[in-house]
């Protein structure tokens, strides 16, 4: 596993980086690639919100970007 920086010296990922994460990143594909025979748990794939504002504007910017056809109702179904 490379990071981009490896690479173009780009200082990226830049959260895993500046949370001094990377090789914790690195453990956790390990352990899965050791692991996949194993299931995982997964989330319910739907989109939560803890204000009401915002929701409300996303939802409006889901419902514009729909009409337009430039995504699928299942994104809105998700909502």
């Amino acid at each position: 596993m490379k990071k981009h920086q490896d690479w173009n010296g780009k200082y990226c990922p830049h959260r895993i980086l500046n949370e001094k994460r990377w090789n914790s990143f690195l453990k956790r594909i390990e352990d899965a690639m050791n692991n996949e025979n194993e299931v995982t748990e997964k989330d319910d794939d739907k989109l939560k919100f803890t204000n009401e504002t915002t929701k409300a504007a996303v939802r409006d910017h889901i419902k514009q970007t729909m009409d337009k056809k430039l995504i699928y109702k299942s994104w809105l179904d998700k909502f």
